[in-house]
């Protein structure tokens, strides 16, 4: 019996979710406004003895979304959870209960919740065109000859919809580091970083197999030696978290003169291989 219990409270949570942790809980008649990141929203107020209760939320251009009249209440009125749709990164409501003589009113912005355990990478050159793969993320192609001694910044960006912040690529006495940023504003972190370091046009075909690249491998702020390589392409693997609110989109993932590199690295690599 008690295996049958748990089996059905198992399937309760998977059935109904909003019940967990996707519900904001609100006083209305201790609030004037809230930001939810949940996608249910459950209205509570105190109850003068035992009166009628109307729930009536609309959206900002005053639109009915919701209306439903709960009858005699009294102690604490509890609404159902209400579902609140997002449109874009953010919608506003507003939710007005009338309980009795007692009119309670507030503001609902309903926000994109805070994304985490999202992949990114340095915009470059599309894997798409490196690998044929049909991949969102790109690697970035570095003339090691031109950097000695400086460094090549470009944008960051995760999950193919966001730009988060940069990726900086330094090259030093023939070593690489590289460092990333979350941009100022932005409410972010990274979690974890792999880095893939391709010396020859061969090694980019195996990016993103730890177990049968053929490559170098780092994380962000570690000097590698490049070996001598006149080129290198590197596929900068990112796992962050972040706020998606007032993030700007995705930059464009092909860089100026990346298309130019990675001929003249497939170029290097032919020549060598001839000897």
């Amino acid at each position: 019996m008690r295996r049958i219990f748990l089996l059905l409270l198992a399937l309760a949570c998977l059935i109904f979710p909003a019940y967990a942790d996707d519900t904001q809980i609100v006083d209305a008649s201790a609030t004037t406004s809230i930001s939810m990141a949940a996608s249910y929203l459950r209205i509570t107020c105190p109850i003068d003895g035992e009166q009628p209760v109307t729930v009536l939320i609309t959206d900002e251009w005053g639109n009915p979304q919701y209306q439903k009249y709960y009858d005699l209440c009294s102690g604490i009125f509890r609404s159902e959870d209400i579902y609140l749709r997002l449109d874009g990164s953010k919608t506003v409501y507003q939710v007005n209960v009338q309980a009795g003589d007692a009119n309670y009113s507030f503001t609902a912005e309903r926000v994109m919740p805070y994304l985490l355990g999202n992949e990114a990478c340095s915009t470059g050159y599309p894997l798409s065109g490196l690998m044929g793969s049909g991949s969102w993320k790109s690697a970035t192609i570095l003339d090691v000859a031109a950097l000695e001694g400086s460094s090549l910044t470009v944008p960051m960006h995760a999950s193919g919809a966001y730009e988060l912040g940069t990726v900086t690529f330094w090259v030093s006495n023939g070593d690489l580091k590289v460092t990333a940023d979350i941009a100022s504003g932005i409410d972010g972190r990274i979690d974890r970083s792999r880095i893939y370091v391709a010396t020859n046009a061969l090694q980019v075909q195996q990016f993103g197999n730890q177990n049968s690249f053929k490559g170098l491998m780092c994380m962000l702020d570690e000097s590698i030696s490049l070996g001598g390589t006149p080129y290198a392409a590197v596929l900068v693997e990112l796992t962050v978290s972040f706020d998606p609110a007032d993030v700007p989109g995705s930059p464009s993932v092909l860089q100026d003169g990346q298309d130019i590199l990675w001929m003249l690295m497939q170029q290097s690599t032919a020549n060598e291989a001839v000897g």
